[in-house]
């Protein structure tokens, strides 16, 4: 790979909310002659702009590209802005992407462990092969998996990591401030790690009433803050929320919405104590405190 190409493929993952960690391994599989294809079709509503959307397809490319001595290809996955996609894996493992989760995952896996890259929330059924662990890898966060299901949520502009275990076993290997850190983890627990404070707390959850995304339109705020809130209702609904002051940003609530709701009444709902002004422009919600 020239300095070039390597210049680029580094500022790619770090647009996309990869590490160092990330990129070795990468240039690990283009070095051993993986080739990528691209399914477009999938991904096509999540660049709006035509121009960025072009830009990106040139720095993948480059990304991307090798001599191709394996007959494996890697592609991006991606579920639209407001829809959610299910997906099977090489091995029969079942994935289901929240709306704008971008997956990386190859045609076969080959070698000891079997790997997918992720930006965003999953909701999976992974087959078990003891021999083979799973591993999802999502910028400072690497999940590794027997055999189990789980949700893990690691959107890249979002602080909080998420990961609640259904069933199985899981261990979340954790970059916090430059130090290693593990959390395993058993059926009914959750796991959240606040990126920008470091803080990891481990509590449980209730599993017999927990229902995912893969559901439908199912919301769980377990206690995160209005900024991360306000990110996921834009990605839900494809309608930009927007919050104006940073003492409602760090307010973290806690909130469940299993029936379908609109995006108006989940906002009634986090309001319910009058404690903020919502205001709408140009198609763009705004929510400042009082």
């Amino acid at each position: 790979m020239s300095p070039g190409d390597e210049i680029a493929e580094q500022k790619w993952l770090a647009e996309h909310g990869f590490d160092s960690d990330v990129t070795e391994d990468l240039e690990t599989l283009f070095n051993e002659g993986y080739t990528h294809k691209r399914d477009t079709h999938r991904i096509a509503m999540f660049w709006a702009a035509a121009a960025s959307f072009a830009a990106l397809i040139v720095a993948f490319t480059i990304i991307f590209s090798s001599i191709g001595r394996k007959d494996v290809t890697w592609t991006e996955y991606t579920a639209a802005i407001g829809q959610t996609e299910t997906m099977e894996l090489p091995d029969g493992s079942v994935i289901c992407l929240n709306a704008g989760t971008k997956v990386i995952y190859p045609s076969r896996f080959d070698g000891h462990e079997r790997k997918i890259f992720v930006d965003g929330e999953v909701y999976a059924h992974i087959s078990s092969n003891k021999k083979h662990p799973f591993i999802i890898s999502s910028g400072d966060v690497r999940l590794k998996v027997l055999g189990t299901t789980f949700d893990f949520k690691s959107y890249r502009e979002n602080e909080c990591v998420e990961v609640r275990l259904i069933e199985g076993s899981v261990e979340l290997d954790m970059d916090i401030m430059g130090k290693e850190s593990t959390m395993k983890m058993v059926p009914g627990s959750m796991v959240q790690y606040d990126r920008k404070s470091g803080k990891v707390d481990m509590q449980c959850f209730d599993l017999a009433h927990f229902r995912s995304f893969e559901s439908g339109r199912i919301i769980n705020f377990y206690g995160i803050s209005m900024r991360d809130i306000a990110k996921d209702l834009t990605r839900v609904f494809g309608s930009t929320v927007v919050v104006e002051d940073e003492k409602l940003a760090n307010t973290h609530i806690l909130a469940l919405f299993t029936n379908g709701e609109s995006l108006d009444q989940i906002l009634d709902a986090l309001n319910r104590d009058n404690k903020m002004t919502i205001t709408r422009k140009d198609g763009v919600t705004y929510l400042k405190s009082i």
